[in-house]
């Protein structure tokens, strides 16, 4: 018994002492150059990284700072299309050797992404042999595992190629540019967390950021997030603040050539356009007043368009109290349809002095 107690103890320790040695064996500089090749081969674009390292306790850890992707050829003068100024990558040890990979953690520090989209081209698709190639081993995955058929995982296994146990990301900053659209979006502040662990068959998030300006606050959950770019659509479950309106959509989620195309139902609880362009304080009773009315009533400066090119759309939008300066409308349900720009409402019910009203919008 103590000859077999000793044996595992040294074969412990050797285990122990071969972890510790994986950063002196294997270079850092290596993986590091192994890295930005694969990057650059599947992203088709200019990869740089800084300073790496690895670590091996408690779990395999690559560090890596002032991580950059490039643009594509056809996107001039904008600088890098992401960067990250440090990105850390968990991974444990044992699910390795049965062709499992358990990310234990992903953390982004101040990454900030530039989305670019000029017609039918759109810098985030990578339209590489060995992009092609991992969407189509992703999606032979998927395929065999919804096979009836298919063999049951055996017991201890991991039920996915791809496991996520936690992700965060802070001080994060998106620039969303549509240049057909005439549309310039801002995302900055963006503060990140990962609440399910069930990638890549769903995908719940939820985090914080500043857009355009205001303050907002999200809880997302996708049903297939890495199938929307391949214009599938994802079930989504959206609730979300901004400058104290309340949003929830129920719905699906796709892209197909590049523009983001929804549908379901969006409800409001109350939307007061009064106070929407700004306020003048709070009255006695903590509610917002008004900012000063203008001298003019309508203004005569010209409406753009263009942000209806944006996304495509078939909703049922449901707002429960809708605030003008004039009247307030109850209850008021509406479907809308946007289609390459062109818009048609059609509200099928409105509350609006003990009556009932309907109209269409085109």
């Amino acid at each position: 018994m103590r000859r077999i107690i000793k044996f595992f103890v040294i074969l412990i320790l050797l285990v122990l002492v071969g972890l510790v040695s994986i950063p002196f064996i294997v270079p850092v500089e290596t993986l590091k150059n192994q890295a930005v090749a694969q990057l650059e081969k599947f992203t088709g674009r200019k990869v740089s990284m800084g300073k790496v390292s690895l670590s091996v306790f408690p779990n395999i850890a690559l560090s890596a700072d002032d991580v950059k992707i490039g643009q594509p050829d056809w996107v001039k003068g904008e600088g890098d299309m992401a960067e990250v100024k440090n990105l850390r990558i968990g991974v444990e040890l044992m699910p390795l050797f049965q062709k499992d990979i358990h990310v234990t953690d992903i953390s982004l520090d101040s990454p900030k992404l530039h989305l670019i989209k000029q017609g039918e081209k759109a810098n985030w698709n990578f339209n590489t042999v060995a992009a092609k190639e991992a969407k189509e081993d992703a999606k032979s995955v998927d395929k065999a595992e919804d096979r009836p058929e298919a063999a049951p995982a055996k017991k201890g296994a991991a039920a996915a190629p791809l496991r996520l146990d936690s992700f965060s990301m802070t001080k994060g900053s998106i620039i969303f540019e549509d240049s057909a659209a005439g549309t310039k979006q801002v995302l900055t502040d963006a503060n990140v967390k990962l609440l399910s662990k069930d990638l890549p068959k769903s995908l719940k998030l939820e985090g914080d950021a500043v857009y355009n300006g205001t303050k907002a606050a999200i809880t997302l959950t996708l049903g297939s997030p890495f199938e929307i770019s391949e214009g599938a659509a994802s079930n989504v479950d959206l609730k979300a603040t901004v400058k104290d309106i309340s949003v929830a959509w129920v719905g699906t989620l796709a892209m197909k050539s590049g523009k983001p195309v929804i549908t379901g139902t969006v409800k409001i609880p109350e939307l007061n356009t009064v106070t929407l362009g700004g306020t003048a304080g709070k009255d006695a009773g903590g509610n917002a007043k008004a900012a000063p009315a203008s001298s003019e009533r309508w203004s005569s400066a010209p409406i753009s368009m263009q942000p209806l090119n944006a996304a495509n759309a078939d909703v049922n939008v449901e707002i429960g109290k809708l605030v003008l300066s004039k009247m307030t409308l109850d209850n008021v349900k509406a479907k809308v349809k946007l289609n390459n720009g062109s818009l048609n409402a059609d509200v099928d019910e409105m509350k609006l002095f003990s009556g009932a009203v309907k109209l269409a919008v085109t």
